[in-house]
């Protein structure tokens, strides 16, 4: 599978720990420590999904979010936060993550919320693809309908 994840984990053993896990999925992992290592891995490949662990060294999660979100629109983010907090996990969604997760993170839970990100940024992007064909057709067939007026005037 071609799937490449971002790890943006500070906690040397959850980063380690998620990669493992999501590589015996098939993805293709990468690990970042904090937001700038992370910045270095975006210049460098283009990722499916990144999990951004809330309380980074240097910049919040939710800044980094911010980020990707503009920079690399069609990056998928799932949160991780160390604390159940309502009050984060809506500002994370508001922001365009798919996900939040409270650690602990167990397995097969960590592997259904990357999988549903996943299946959800497919049909976001087949949906753009879809909107943008439709618009060129539209600007096409006015265009030839603009003319066709103008040779009957």
């Amino acid at each position: 599978m071609s799937t490449r994840i971002l790890i943006v984990e500070d906690e040397e053993a959850i980063r380690f720990r998620h990669g493992q896990l999501l590589r015996r999925f098939g993805c293709w992992c990468v690990l970042a420590s904090d937001a700038r290592d992370a910045c270095r891995r975006l210049e460098e490949h283009d990722f499916s999904l990144a999990l951004i662990d809330l309380t980074l060294p240097g910049i919040s999660g939710l800044d980094f979010v911010k980020y990707l979100r503009s920079e690399h629109p069609n990056t998928a983010v799932v949160m991780v936060a160390d604390v159940d907090d309502p009050i984060l996990a809506n500002a994370a969604f508001e922001l365009g993550a798919y996900g939040y997760l409270i650690k602990p993170i167990r397995p097969n839970e960590l592997a259904i919320n990357i999988s549903n990100a996943l299946r959800r940024r497919t049909l976001e992007l087949e949906n753009r693809s879809q909107r943008e064909s439709l618009e060129h057709r539209v600007e096409e067939r006015t265009s030839h309908l603009q003319l066709a007026l103008a040779q009957l005037s």
